[in-house]
């Protein structure tokens, strides 16, 4: 397995990986989109509006999990691969939450060495208990066509996505961006 955080140049850790992987994932989100018309499983979607924000929620997550930084941005490779996959995998506010820790789980058990009872996980995050996050999991893991793995390609360049992102966040410009591949702030 390929140690990714070799290179110190692109050390992103702490508070910095969870605000820039809460920007990233808000400013994917649609608010137009109805459940009906997003080809992800219902079950993502929370019965009610979440009260808590993205980034408070993965505050929580990073406070409580105690898992590596690499398992942060391979669950966001993840979320963009169900999003490539097809057009109809659309991120909302009324499933990120679920979406993004259900990938979380995947990428902290696929990539740690150690890990918590998925009753632990469910726990932490929010869930009403053990059958809904075995289903949850077992839905994530579908929609990925079973495709844990992920190249250093792919992990440097949403590595270096989150980075220009929080980067053009904070100057006020807007990264655009072409699919799932990453271009220069304007």
């Amino acid at each position: 397995m390929v140690n990714f955080e070799d290179q110190e140049t692109m050390r992103l850790t702490g508070d910095d990986i969870v605000a820039g992987i809460a920007e990233v994932l808000q400013g994917s989100c649609r608010y137009d989109v109805k459940m009906s018309a997003s080809s992800i499983p219902s079950r993502f979607f929370g019965k009610k509006q979440q009260e808590t924000s993205l980034e408070t929620y993965l505050t929580r997550l990073y406070r409580y999990l105690d898992c590596s930084n690499v398992a942060y941005v391979t669950a966001l490779v993840y979320l963009r691969r169900i999003e490539f996959l097809n057009d109809r995998c659309q991120l909302t506010h009324g499933n990120i939450h679920r979406l993004h820790a259900t990938a979380l789980l995947i990428a902290i058990k696929y990539h740690d060495d150690e890990h918590y009872s998925n009753l632990y996980y469910a726990q932490v995050f929010g869930m009403s208990g053990l059958a809904e996050i075995n289903e949850l999991e077992s839905l994530m893991l579908s929609l990925l066509g079973f495709g844990m793995s992920i190249s250093e390609e792919e992990y440097y360049a949403q590595k270096i996505y989150i980075i220009k992102h929080r980067q053009a966040v904070s100057s006020g410009n807007i990264l655009r961006c072409k699919g799932n591949t990453p271009i220069s702030v304007a």
